[in-house]
């Protein structure tokens, strides 16, 4: 993904330093640069591809990468309909240089891709492509079944420009094939219904010069040359005058076409167009008799520029190089590139005999198995009618039983169906009621301990306490009156450990039911918890907020006891110096996070059922509904989570 975002940018950079010749594609790109959308990068991509591969001679890299741009973004934002403008776009241009593996697998996948969607006309398109390639790889049957039952699908739909692009994929199949004839007739359908088809008539000019009628095929190549099409699609048709014109042996005029052809190429340009248009010159140079210029044309061409040309390509382009090199005296290169004409011939047929051996194989084996099948059909078709009879009688006997058990066996299972959903209905209100008086069980303990707690704290604030300073004013009082008692200093001893009592007495009163909780809610009663710690030594960083959303006393209380129990976990175990303590409220839930940097709480005490601090943190979160987790790194660090109501 980074590689080809690098390769895009060097592309993108390219095109800013040296200029555009298109306007059009500068503008594009603006565009592109400027989207704030998703939807319009899309279309600037497809845009910019299409523009490249259909208007740019030299381009199919380019354009591969803003198909590579369309189908990243498209998968990041799972756009299956962008996704396979992608993968179509991307399958042509494959195809167009010859990397029909590729072409073949993008085309299929955007097919399965958009019957996955339920969009049958798409699926269909992308059939096509696919076939199309079938066609380019020899596999002419196996493209025409796919083409016929993609025919019918469009007549189905009524889609009347995809009937004639399939009318003329099936003539381009026919030409290729070389039946010339049929690919006529198909040529002439789809001009019926648009005569200015350029496509039919450039497969109509094909046919006729197969048909060795070269002046009916030039009046259709030049009927095509007079139109406006697109840069890719011109040059083919230019190919093919020159071609024909080579034919008919007007060299001169051939050569200017060439010349036409070659303006739209980059000079280094290994383009198979290209190195074909540029062998073909040289061809007709040669015919021409000016060697120097054909070999001029041809001379920096190495094997390795076509070797990743189609075979049939390879051999065309090899004879012809090998000709002019060995015309212009350059025996060694000539001879290289005349192994290489033979190695074309050579894997060529033999991909043909396998193809034909593969064919007389699957027929072989067809014969027989159809010929086994036969006799196999006549001995069961014998055996069948002597036991015949027996079973009609069999099956009569059977009938009467089977229809009895029949009803016997559907009376039990309703039955056994009756009861286990009458056992299920009652399984289900026992687990409900079980729950219910979990639930209540759970709150009675919880609003007893409470109540219990604030009883407590009652007596030791209300009673102890005021007994406490009772004691301390009566020590005062001897102190002034005993003289004795004074050097002594009792009184100051006493004092002071009066005031401990009554300072560990408002500790244990706070910590059983907080003040604080009282005045300022649970987010002034887990400050105070907080202060506690900050008058104990600990570095405490607290972002508590949202707190005063939970309105619920119960849960308030709840809450503030895990804290409490959590923090008195730190205090105790974690030998930490520093506590930060944070909540905030997110959709439904409140967040809580307690964490502290001490030697952390071991995992199996976490997980252990045996804590008691530990299960009444879980007992708590889980009545609350809630969850909590704790981890183990530098410290240890729980994080909360407990929805509002």
């Amino acid at each position: 993904m980074r590689a080809s975002l690098i390769l895009f940018l060097l592309l993108y950079s390219f095109s800013i330093l040296f200029g555009e010749i298109n306007p059009k594609i500068t503008e594009l790109k603006a565009q592109l640069i400027a989207a704030k959308t998703d939807s319009i990068k899309f279309e600037r991509y497809l845009d910019l591809g299409t523009e490249y591969f259909y208007e740019y001679a030299d381009s199919s890299q380019i354009a591969i990468e803003y198909c590579n741009q369309i189908i990243s973004l498209a998968e990041q934002k799972k756009d299956t309909s962008r996704i396979c403008q992608g993968l179509n776009l991307r399958g042509k241009v494959m195809r167009h240089i010859n990397k029909r593996e590729e072409s073949l697998e993008d085309f299929n996948r955007a097919k399965e891709l958009y019957e996955e969607i339920g969009n049958e006309f798409y699926a269909l398109a992308m059939l096509d492509n696919y076939s199309t390639t079938l066609t380019l790889q020899g596999k002419f049957d196996e493209a025409l079944t796919h083409k016929l039952k993609i025919l019918e699908g469009f007549r189905k739909l009524k889609k009347e420009k995809s009937i004639n692009i399939t009318l003329n994929g099936i003539a381009h199949n026919y030409i290729e094939k070389g039946d010339h004839e049929s690919a006529k007739t198909y040529c002439l359908e789809v001009l019926e219904n648009a005569p200015d088809n350029i496509y039919a008539l450039g497969n109509l000019g094909i046919v006729y010069k197969h048909l060795n009628m070269p002046d009916s095929a030039l009046y259709y190549y030049k009927v095509i040359d007079n139109q406006k099409t697109n840069t890719k699609f011109t040059l083919r048709n230019k190919t093919n005058i020159a071609a024909l014109l080579n034919h008919q042996n007007k060299f001169e005029e051939a050569l200017k076409y060439y010349d036409d052809i070659l303006k739209f190429y980059n000079p280094n340009s290994i383009d198979k167009e290209y190195m074909m248009t540029l062998c073909a010159k040289a061809n007709t140079l040669k015919k021409l008799k000016r060697y120097e210029e054909a070999y001029a044309l041809i001379k920096d061409i190495e094997l390795e520029d076509i070797h990743d040309y189609a075979l049939d390509i390879q051999r065309d382009l090899s004879k012809q190089i090998s000709s002019i090199l060995h015309q212009a005296g350059d025996y060694k290169k000539s001879l290289l590139f005349y192994q290489k004409y033979h190695f074309a011939i050579d894997s060529l047929q033999s991909v043909e005999k396998n193809v034909r051996f593969k064919e007389v194989e699957e027929k072989y084996s067809s014969e027989k198995k159809e010929k086994l099948i036969a006799e196999q059909k006549l001995a069961i078709e014998k055996t069948n009618t002597q036991n015949r009879i027996y079973l009609f009688g069999i099956i009569y006997l059977f009938l009467a039983g089977l229809t009895i058990l029949f009803f016997s066996l559907r009376d039990q299972k309703n039955k056994r169906l009756i009861n286990t959903q009458v056992l299920s209905l009652k399984e289900a209100e026992i687990e409900k009621l079980q729950q219910e008086n979990q639930i209540i069980a759970m709150e009675s303990i919880m609003e007893g301990q409470e109540e219990e707690r604030q009883r407590i704290a009652r007596d030791l604030h209300d009673n102890i306490g005021t007994l406490m300073s009772t004691i301390k004013v009566k020590l005062l009082s001897i102190q002034k009156n005993v003289e004795s008692i004074e050097k002594i200093n009792l009184t100051s001893q006493l004092d002071d450990m009066v005031n401990k009592a009554s300072s560990e007495i408002r500790r244990i009163s706070h910590n059983m039911t907080p003040v604080a909780l009282n005045l300022t809610g649970l987010e002034g009663a887990l400050e105070d918890l907080a202060q506690q710690l900050v008058d104990k030594g600990y570095e405490v960083d607290q972002e508590l907020h949202d707190l005063d959303k939970i309105e619920d006393r119960q849960r308030m209380i709840m809450i503030f006891r895990i804290f409490q129990e959590i923090i008195q976990n730190i205090e105790k175990h974690s030998k930490s110096a520093f506590v930060k303590l944070e909540s905030w409220v997110d959709r439904e839930s409140l967040n809580c996070i307690i964490k502290d940097n001490g030697i952390g709480m071991p995992k199996h005490i976490w997980e252990s059922s045996s804590s008691m601090g530990v299960n009444s943190i879980k007992s708590r979160v889980n009545y609350l509904n809630g969850n909590i987790s704790m981890e183990n790194d530098s410290g240890t660090e729980f994080k909360l989570k407990i929805p509002l109501v």
